[in-house]
């Protein structure tokens, strides 16, 4: 059906009768498209008025009719109009299918209140907008007070931060079981989304234990509050925390997230640092995650223990090694794991073995404990730019 095949010379004008009002009493098809061109606030107001007035009015048939005079004229306004008439439509329950979806598909600033509140858009409108638009399209979506569950998962396979931040902080919907746990996944590897799905109201005690190892200690002392779980649950959950993250093949300094570094730090506190732990890290490729574990036993930066990790000289770690009585078996196997893991070869050159070797034999464990000590002292007197630790060495002597 197309406008030319309403015609009607009156403008708008209300019956007095109660029933149904025919639509050629109701609207002039020319003064619509003549109020769509009208940029004036008033010009603008009328046709508001007057499309919810044809939408309140019409009956079946003549929605048909509205709906067809409508696309012409909305596809034909400015952007403005078009958002002052998607905002009035949002809230309408009887608005045209056809139409409330080419507005949900219009620029975002159209757009947004019609994904955000319309009820005449259904889960297949909303799948196809989701895979179909971008981010803040389905930003809008995910802050609907209703949402159908396969529109969820959708929302969350979509991977975008800001899109499971809206999810979690959306209190009028219920996440289920499913959802929770995928977002909870998400949420270990992403500082942003820990508080919001922490304070959901379907967070469960179990589901709080799996995340209690990935989150600050604010938001731990949150858990224990909310949920009062006991030491033995708690230590259990390290253990499947350390696995996990070493399940995972990532290394670099790059890669030391905020939860590595937790897990990093409750280890150490609980006395769990072992050299058996230190040598199976970086034979699971995870040179991140010894990182971490060594620079908490050794009480230096992070930077500084990577930096020890690759350089060119093996003597800064055989110092450190020494000084927490690391066996020479252990040693070597960190030496060469942690050279072959920072290096594009992937190989150690045995003279550099031997003679780092060596050294480690000629070490002393009071010498060593007393340079480490300076190091953690004053991590600058650690100076890596050097080839090797003479210089540390005269300066201990002096």
């Amino acid at each position: 059906m197309s406008l030319g095949t309403v015609t009607a010379s009156e403008p708008i004008q209300k019956s007095n009768s109660s029933g149904p009002q025919n639509i050629k009493n109701i609207f002039s098809a020319s003064w619509l498209v003549e109020l769509a061109n009208d940029p004036s606030p008033r010009g603008r107001m009328l046709l508001g008025n007057t499309i919810t007035d044809m939408l309140d009015n019409g009956n079946a048939v003549e929605q048909d009719i509205i709906a067809d005079i409508l696309m012409h004229i909305v596809q034909r306004v400015e952007m403005d109009v078009r958002r002052g008439l998607a905002e009035r439509l949002a809230r309408q329950s009887n608005a045209p299918h056809e139409l409330i979806v080419w507005l949900a598909n219009d620029e975002i600033s159209v757009a947004r209140p019609v994904l955000v509140l319309s009820e005449v858009l259904d889960d297949n409108d909303l799948m196809t907008i989701i895979h179909g638009r971008d981010m803040n399209y389905r930003q809008a979506i995910a802050n609907r007070g209703k949402i159908g569950s396969q529109v969820v998962k959708a929302l969350i396979a979509s991977h975008d931060e800001s899109v499971l931040q809206s999810l979690l902080k959306n209190d009028a919907i219920l996440l289920e079981e499913g959802a929770m746990r995928q977002l909870l996944q998400a949420a270990k590897h992403n500082e942003n989304l820990k508080e919001p799905i922490v304070v959901r109201r379907e967070m469960r005690s179990d589901l709080a234990l799996e995340l209690y190892w990935w989150v600050s200690q604010e938001l731990r002392s949150e858990i224990q509050s909310r949920f009062n779980l006991n030491r033995a649950k708690i230590d259990e959950a390290l253990e499947v925390t350390l696995q996990e993250i070493l399940g995972t093949r990532t290394s670099g300094l790059e890669n030391i997230t905020p939860e590595i570094r937790y897990v990093a730090q409750q280890l150490h506190t609980a006395r769990r640092i072992t050299s058996g732990l230190l040598i199976t890290t970086l034979r699971r490729g995870q040179v991140n995650m010894f990182i971490a574990l060594f620079a908490e036993v050794l009480k230096l930066p992070i930077d500084k223990v990577g930096e020890m990790l690759g350089h060119s000289s093996g003597e800064f770690l055989a110092v450190c090694c020494r000084a927490q009585n690391i066996l020479k078996p252990d040693f070597a196997s960190i030496f060469l794991l942690g050279r072959a893991g920072r290096t594009a070869e992937h190989t150690v050159d045995p003279q550099e073995l031997s003679r780092t070797l060596r050294f480690y034999d000629q070490l002393n464990f009071s010498h060593a404990s007393l340079l480490l000590e300076r190091w953690q002292r004053e991590d600058s007197t650690l100076n890596l730019s050097h080839p090797d630790t003479s210089t540390a060495m005269q300066m201990l002597a002096g």
